[in-house]
């Protein structure tokens, strides 16, 4: 069970970390992150990553398609998901983590809202 105190404290690690509360829903400018992996890349094979798509500028847009795909973040050692309000990934090396808020039913990124999620290890030849 989580605990008053433990809420207190991710919110004031969400605040330190967006300069925001975490209750303050709504697009909000991405923190710069080593973890985002420039499109074209080359992905490392038998790494973790994290792809976002099926993008939107507004929640409350109606899809006629899958929308526009979405950043991807890695290499990742792990990827912690907490009571589906809050994702997290850390890096491969070092202490960097990236955090991602979900709003309703998709995740929010760069003032931009995705529908999927994926979470997958690199296969040989894969680009971001």
């Amino acid at each position: 069970m989580i605990t008053k105190r433990r809420l207190q404290r991710l919110a004031e690690k969400a605040v330190a970390h967006y300069g925001m509360p975490s209750t303050s829903f709504g697009p909000r400018p991405a923190p710069p992150t080593p973890l985002l992996v420039p499109t074209g890349t080359a992905l490392t094979p038998g790494k973790l990553y994290l792809r976002l798509s099926h993008g939107r500028t507004d929640p409350d847009q109606e899809m006629e398609d899958h929308g526009f795909d979405g950043p991807l973040f890695g290499p990742l050692s792990r990827y912690h998901h907490t009571y589906c309000l809050t994702l997290r990934s850390y890096a491969e090396s070092g202490d960097e983590e990236l955090w991602l808020h979900v709003h309703e039913d998709m995740i929010q990124w760069d003032c931009c809202f995705y529908g999927e999620l994926e979470v997958f290890v690199a296969g040989p030849n894969e680009t971001a």
